[in-house]
């Protein structure tokens, strides 16, 4: 590892795949001004969660009544049970 690369900042996708490690994650924790992490807000989450998904990351969605949406991750990639929720959206 260069350098470079130990100085670098986790990428937004690094940062919610993290937090989604420790626990099911609001959308809400990721905007200004209480940012989960300490770092800068996270506007787009739903779209790094997307991401996550098309890396093979098993991740459920529960929408919450106030119209927001709470992350769970299930499974990462390479694992039995990411191989079978990419079978259950395929079938």
């Amino acid at each position: 590892m260069t350098v470079a690369q130990l100085h670098r900042k986790p990428t937004q996708r690094q940062r919610l795949l993290a937090a989604l490690r420790n626990g099911p994650v609001n959308e809400t924790r990721f905007a200004a001004p209480d940012v989960l992490d300490g770092g800068t807000p996270i506007q787009r989450v739903a779209a790094r969660v997307y991401e996550l998904r098309q890396a093979g990351y098993w991740i459920d969605t529960v929408r919450q009544s106030n119209g927001t949406a709470t992350y769970h991750l299930r499974a990462e990639p390479g694992t039995a049970a990411a191989g079978e929720a990419a079978d259950h959206r395929a079938a």
